[in-house]
């Protein structure tokens, strides 16, 4: 009960007579606070009552304004549309019903036809009463308005439908309320100063507020927001608390009114009481309780405090004056016993007998005091003896600590004199506890400077008596370093670095590491240091051996104090694996020997992630230019490849021509034949498959791509896949705008991955039909356009493939196959060369039931170019003079032995300049040209450039195995009259010979 204790025996006094008083003062504000409570309660069910009564007086007038419509609906002149009796009848009302502004007949689209008092072009089609009336035929109250017939002056409207007899409008019929008859229903009310009672429409706007002050918001405005959101959002009338527009503090009702319980409110009544009038008489009756209780408790307390004084006070001092005295030392002080109170008579005795045992003990203690000096003297610690916290004496040191004389010291209480109050509990505590541990407190200096002490005591005894040495330690230093430790242990922890120093001995325990290891490994610091876990077993299993090999090799190289590993994994607490960095000091003793390691270790997981990426993608980027280097290699085999299988089809069609007729040698011949036409076609499509031919865009049918790739893929997919193949009717009649090699590549990918996904075993179904997409049909991400589209699936009942893989796979170099088997560049290409056509992919695909592919191009109207040459068996033959180029010796020769047979003269070159000289020399000696496109020194396409120059007239055929540098449109625009494919088909060449050669007679 220490917070009772002010310090002094008056002010104790002084709060025991004020603790008596404070119940009897709580007793009597909180009657008052009930009493205040039980008005406010009384008032708002009064309040609520007059709202509700107003309430009633306002539906009684929506009452009586139904009632005179409905009335003045079923007249027959108003049935009957009869304008100028309807107006006499509106003009009669009015006189006699003052309070409505006026009464008008309006058309169902709101235009004024009958009006009580003048109006001319009026239309109320925007009113809400007439809409409403229109809408449930049947009376309907309005909002706020401002008349528009007769003064623009505020009004409140109705309005009642006029019915046929079939119960269809034909009319309506409208009532408009002057805003000033409100008023005059409450002007003989007496409500108290500040009260009011007003009334709003069904959005909130003031139609009434009785009586009117200038500090409100006038008629036709909006109340305040926050007690409308209030009224509006309850069904049910309420009370509140709140301030008005005028700023005024009142006990607010309101009540909603409506035509019937179901409807919704057309109107808010509103009253409103100041909360500081229902509260007045109150509030007087506490004061004045308050004010009579206040007086009673200042008259006790002058009456305690004078007895206190003379009982109490003046025994006290007199006993602190005897205190005082003997303190100074003067030991002979008495003073007179008072009889008045036994207790201070006892009190003055224990006195004087104190003063008899310091008197005798005051020679006992100076010999005490002498030797205390001489071993004080040389500690740098402030030492003090002390009784009870008085000192007694002190050594020079903890002068100088404290910067006080020994004078100063001697006497005093050290507790009050040399700390802070902050310090007071804590030292009268372990003082009078005698307790002997250190302690660590806040001291202060004579100049008032605070520092912190580290205090240590002990009880001595010298014969009967009983003293306290006490130990003052400066701890200034010490708390600095401490902090500036801190400081740099919150450094590092904040730090992606973590600090570790272990032992030199088995499992390397550790000795120190920093809080942030916890962020590395899970495990928390003291884990380490309590040894419930070492560095070692973080340490991977894979790793652990060449770590271990490095801090061994590198610690027996004497001089060596640092090394850093070779980044080294470990194992993470929830089974993680991180890759890291470890700089490694060395610590040895005086003699060289390895003491502990010191270790600043730093997670590089993303780093060597990153560089793994980096890896990959660098191999299938190698990958993609080793599959591009493929293709060029590709080109180059099959020119030689064509001219070879030329130089078979060639001798194939002489030995033909040379021999006898043999029917079973002819068929031999014809089917070697057939063979070099077939290996020449599937050149061609594996050419067009790796693009290295020139393909455009051009309207074809999807079916023969289809067909043409199943057959080039047909050696490559093992025979444990089932192909199925579905091309719908209608989609064979369908021309699609494509690259056909690209759709060929496009199947290639999807069929080479669906093997892939099947594990060479299952059934591959590949699918093509045609049907509508609408705007809905179509992803997001692509920008096609609705319509017609060929629909290309792929489908296999492989692996499948899950959600997280679903979202990855058109990403470019993402894989899921090893490196030496995918580059993740597949799909990127498919999904690339859909959008560059305008169509878009869907895929379907469950885990562990295969996948689907659906590509969808768009449906052209435009024909298939495709043009098909009209080669028959038929073999022309002439006679002009014909130059035959090409480099292989075997071919020029065998092409000029086949024109030869057939009359024609030819000369035959195999390099392309000394062609040129020739024909250089003599150009119009030769009426055609035939030149190989691949060539060393002058390729075909140049060497006919420079004849062209030389003879622009000349007729020209470029023949090529392959190349990339010149297709049939470039040798047309070059000015040859033909492009011919190797290897050259004997009835082909012979018919495109002559008809080159006649094209030029007929021009």
């Amino acid at each position: 009960m220490s917070f009772l204790n002010l310090g002094s025996i008056r002010k104790n006094l002084a709060l025991l007579v004020i603790l008596t008083v404070l119940p009897a003062i709580a007793i009597l504000f909180y009657s008052g606070m009930e009493q205040r409570r039980n008005t406010i309660e009384y008032t708002k069910q009064d309040v609520l009552l007059i709202a509700h009564a107003m309430a009633q007086v306002q539906k009684d007038l929506a009452l009586s304004a139904r009632q005179i419509l409905s009335t003045l609906a079923l007249l027959p002149e108003v049935q009957a549309l009869d304008f100028q009796a309807s107006r006499d009848i509106f003009k009669n009302l009015l006189k006699k019903n003052p309070n409505y502004k006026n009464i008008t007949l309006v058309d169902l689209s709101g235009n004024v036809l009958v009006s009580g008092i003048p109006s001319k072009g009026v239309n109320l089609a925007d009113r809400k009463h007439l809409r409403d009336a229109l809408k449930t035929k049947d009376f309907a109250p309005g909002e706020y308005i401002v008349a528009r017939v007769g003064d623009a002056s505020p009004a409140f409207p109705f309005a009642y439908p006029v019915l046929d007899a079939t119960g269809t409008p034909k009319a309506v019929l409208t009532a408009a309320i002057d805003l000033t008859v409100l008023s005059e229903l409450y002007h003989h009310a007496r409500l108290p100063e500040n009260s009011y009672v007003g009334v709003t429409d069904h959005q909130g706007v003031r139609l009434l507020y009785y009586p009117a002050k200038a500090t409100t918001n006038p008629i036709g405005t909006s109340i305040k927001t926050s007690n409308w959101n209030v009224a509006s959002q309850k069904q049910e009338p309420g009370i509140m608390t709140a301030s008005g527009s005028d700023g005024t503090n009142r006990i607010l009702a309101f009540n909603q009114v409506r035509l019937n319980a179901n409807a919704d409110p057309y109107m808010y009544v509103w009253a409103g009481v100041p909360e500081a009038y229902i509260l007045a008489p109150a509030n007087r009756i506490l004061k004045r309780n308050l004010l009579l209780m206040l007086l009673a408790a200042i008259g006790t307390l002058f009456v305690s405090w004078s007895l206190g004084r003379k009982t109490l006070i003046a025994p006290i001092n007199q006993l602190m004056d005897l205190t005082n005295e003997l303190a100074k030392g003067n030991l002979e002080k008495r003073i007179v016993q008072t009889d008045r109170i036994d207790e201070f008579g006892k009190l003055t005795g224990s006195f004087h007998e104190m003063a008899e045992a310091l008197s005798i003990g005051q020679e006992k203690l100076q010999n005490s005091e002498d030797r205390f000096k001489k071993l004080s003297g040389v500690t740098f610690e402030g030492i003090a003896i002390h009784k009870e916290g008085i000192v007694i004496d002190g050594n020079d040191s903890l002068m100088r600590l404290f910067g006080y004389t020994r004078e100063e010291i001697i006497g005093s209480n050290a507790i009050v004199v040399l700390f802070p109050s902050e310090s007071h509990p804590i030292l009268s505590e372990n003082v009078s506890k005698h307790i002997a541990t250190p302690y660590e407190v806040m001291a202060r200096k004579k100049d008032g400077t605070l520092f912190p002490v580290e205090i240590e005591s002990r009880n001595i005894t010298e014969g009967e008596d009983h003293f306290r040495v006490t130990a003052v330690r400066d701890i200034t230093e010490r708390k600095q370093a401490e902090a500036n430790l801190l400081k740099a242990n919150e450094i590092i922890n904040r730090s992606p670095a973590v600090a570790i120093q272990w032992k030199n001995e088995v499992d390397w325990p550790v000795e120190f590491v920093s809080a942030n290891i916890e962020k590395l490994l899970g495990y928390t610091a003291q884990e380490f240091l309590d040894g419930k876990v070492s560095y070692t077993e973080s340490i991977h299993k894979d790793d652990i051996e060449r770590v271990r090999h490095e801090v061994s090799s590198n610690s027996e190289k004497q001089g060596q104090t640092e090394f850093t590993h070779a980044p080294y994994r470990l194992e993470t607490k929830d089974g993680r694996v991180i890759w890291v960095e470890d700089s490694t000091y060395i610590r040895r003793d005086s003699k060289g020997k390895v003491i502990h390691y010191e270790g600043i270790v730093y997670d590089i997981t993303k780093r060597k992630k990153a560089e793994q990426d980096r890896l990959e993608l660098e191999a299938q980027l190698r990958q993609k230019y080793k599959m591009d280097s493929v293709g060029v290699m590709a080109g180059g085999m099959a020119h030689n490849f064509n001219n070879n299988l030329s130089i078979i089809l060639g001798n194939i069609e002489l030995s033909k021509m040379k021999m006898p007729p043999d029917k079973q040698v002819g068929d031999y011949l014809n089917n070697a034949k057939i063979a070099v036409l077939r290996s020449r076609d599937l050149i061609q499509q594996i050419m067009a498959y790796s693009r290295q031919g020139l393909q455009e865009k051009a309207p074809m049918q999807l079916p023969l791509a289809v067909d043409e790739t199943l057959l080039l893929l047909r050696s490559t997919i093992p025979t444990t896949i089932d192909v199925h193949k579905s091309i719908s009717s209608d989609s064979r009649n369908r021309t699609v705008n494509v690259d056909i090699s690209q759709v060929q590549e496009c199947l290639v990918n999807l069929c080479n991955n669906a093997v892939h996904a099947m594990k060479e075993e299952g059934t591959l179904r590949i699918s093509l039909e045609t049907l509508e997409l609408t705007q809905q049909d179509i992803p997001p991400q692509y920008e096609s356009q609705p319509g017609l589209y060929a629909k290309l699936s792929v489908q296999d009942d492989g692996s499948g493939m899950p959600a997280e893989t679903l979202d990855k796979i058109f990403d470019l170099f993402y894989t899921t196959k090893p490196v030496d088997e995918g580059t993740g560049v597949g799909l990127s290409t498919v999904q690339g060369i859909v959008k560059q056509h305008g169509g878009l992919i869907k895929v379907n695909s469950t885990l562990g039931e295969g996948s689907c592919f659906e590509l969808y191009f768009p449906v052209t109207e435009q024909t298939q170019t495709t043009e098909t040459a009209s080669v028959n068996d038929d073999q022309p033959e002439g006679t002009e003079r014909i130059l035959f180029i090409d480099d292989d010796e075997m071919l020029a020769n065998l092409g000029k032995e086949i024109l030869t047979d057939k009359g024609y003269q030819v000369t035959s070159m195999t390099e392309s300049t000394e062609a040129l000289k020739l024909f250089s020399a003599n150009p119009d000696s030769f009426k055609l040209v035939i030149t190989d496109q691949t060539m060393p020194a002058l390729c075909g396409k140049e060497l006919i450039q420079k004849m062209l120059k030389i003879r622009p007239d000349m007729p020209t055929i470029i023949c090529t195995g392959y190349s990339s540098k010149i297709n049939e449109v470039e040798a047309r625009q070059l000015g040859a009259g033909a492009f011919l494919m190797k290897p050259l088909d004997l009835p082909e060449l012979l018919q495109t010979v002559r008809r080159v050669l006649d094209e030029k007679k007929a021009s």
